[in-house]
């Protein structure tokens, strides 16, 4: 088995540790995966499948953010994975806990893997709507970077319709 491999199950283990898992083995979800491991190991989570594409979904609560696992697949190979989390509720209390995630999670990637390969520092305190409207922004994103996957945490305070923020985890693979 590749070092790097080995790294992502340990890391995936790592950074579930403690949190309300959907699955004690989630260690074994990998880009590059096959749809019919994936179905072995989470029945019933391919949810959509349009032509070559198959998307499976998983709620699960990271660090007291509730977000959902979304898996992509191209023919029968899982290509990207993410776990997003929305909260609708814009504040500065919401803020700083989103804020607190990504950066608990970045710390646990950093003890396994190390440093990011980027970081990107956008505006890091909050700007109330309702006083200081704005288009939304880049708050914080980490890119790491393998032979193999590429990976990235980030958090924004998203505008459109409605204000709100989002952290996302992304695993792909290259």
């Amino acid at each position: 088995m590749k070092i790097h491999s080995i790294k992502m199950m340990i890391l995936l283990a790592f950074v579930m540790a403690g949190m309300n898992v959907f699955s004690q083995d989630f260690s074994r979800v990998q880009p590059g995966m096959s749809l019919a491991d994936f179905k072995q190991a989470y029945p019933g989570a391919v949810k959509q499948a349009e032509g070559d594409q198959k998307v499976g979904y998983r709620d699960e609560t990271i660090l007291d953010l509730k977000g959902s696992w979304t898996f992509n697949f191209r023919g029968d190979i899982l290509v990207d994975y993410y776990w997003s989390a929305y909260v609708d509720e814009v504040n500065r209390e919401n803020f700083e806990k989103c804020y607190n995630v990504t950066q608990q999670l970045v710390g646990r990637y950093r003890k396994l893997i190390g440093e990011p390969v980027k970081t990107e520092t956008g505006h890091i305190n909050f700007r109330d709507p309702a006083t200081d409207p704005h288009q939304g922004y880049d708050v914080k994103h980490f890119w790491w970077e393998t032979n193999s996957s590429k990976t990235h945490i980030g958090f924004k305070f998203l505008a459109g319709d409605s204000y709100r923020f989002q952290v996302v985890m992304e695993f792909e693979k290259k």
